[in-house]
């Protein structure tokens, strides 16, 4: 876990709080720990809650990147099908059944959707709102305009056979939080869903030492506040006292890197490299 550390800019050690690590690097004014005690790369000097409740409600999906993400979503609505299949059919394995599910940060809601047309009894809830309408209008579904903590403050009884994230993780002030919270709304031998950005791993690490004039590029704060290996991410979830049923890591997109494909400096690229991923895997299922 230590070996991305080699090709960092910085490595002064620092205490502050209740944090204590390496400061890898700054960026945007953002200073990222590999913080010792969370054991888990974060931001330092997070924003304000308030500040982040304002950004994603309003200005998340306004971004210029993710004006059209609805949109690419149904366009590859036939691949994403097949990443929501394989996801239910290992949780109706694990609970012998279908159930009662939350989707927290449901986004736009296409696995709501899916997972309701598979006889889940469905919910979610998300800060966007412009996410949140299209859930509700475009799918018809049961989605409200809430954050995980003031979900809780207004149906703290309410509980589930799994409460899944995907994508959510990277974004919350307090990952061991959010967790625990996400604990208290399951039933007996409940299930979490965790699913987030494959960060510092072997295919990255290996073009930055290539490349060491580059900065690690996929360090997005505020966007993204937590950065997780394998091995950090499962680290986290038994320090939260779950036990861990399955760990599944998908196409690392990153690989095109090292075949020459330069998305870095031609983010255009990226979205081709996201579709031939789409179009391999979908070769393989069929």
């Amino acid at each position: 876990d230590d070996s991305f550390l080699q090709p960092m800019k910085d490595l002064r050690k620092i205490t502050y709080e209740d944090h204590s690590g390496h400061i890898l690097c700054e960026v945007s004014g953002f200073e990222i720990i590999f913080c010792e005690k969370c054991g888990f790369i974060h931001v330092l000097n997070p924003p304000s809650k308030a500040e982040l409740e304002t950004f994603y409600k309003t200005k998340f999906y306004a971004q210029e990147r993710k004006k059209t993400y609805f949109q690419e979503q149904m366009k590859s609505i036939t691949w994403w099908n097949e990443i929501f299949q394989e996801r239910l059919d290992k949780l109706e394995n694990e609970l012998g059944r279908t159930g009662k599910l939350l989707d927290v940060g449901c986004g736009p809601g296409f696995f709501l959707d899916f997972a309701r047309k598979r006889s889940w009894d469905v919910c979610g809830i998300e800060p966007s709102s412009d996410a949140c309408s299209f859930a509700k209008n475009e799918l018809n579904l049961n989605v409200s305009l809430l954050s995980l903590e003031n979900y809780l403050r207004k149906n703290s009884k309410e509980k589930f056979d799994v409460v899944y994230s995907h994508g959510v993780l990277e974004h919350v002030l307090d990952p061991k939080d959010f967790i625990n919270k996400s604990r208290s709304l399951l039933n007996k031998n409940g299930l979490i869903f965790l699913s987030v950005a494959n960060d510092f791993n072997p295919f990255q690490y290996a073009y930055l030492k290539q490349n060491p004039e580059i900065l690690p590029w996929w360090l997005v704060p505020p966007e993204h506040l937590n950065y997780f290996t394998t091995n950090s991410l499962k680290r986290l979830v038994k320090n939260c006292n779950f036990n861990i049923k399955s760990v599944q890591n998908s196409f690392p997109i990153d690989m095109f890197l090292l075949m020459g494909t330069d998305y870095i400096n031609e983010p255009k690229l990226g979205r081709q490299c996201h579709h031939n991923r789409e179009k391999f895997e979908l070769t393989m299922l069929n």
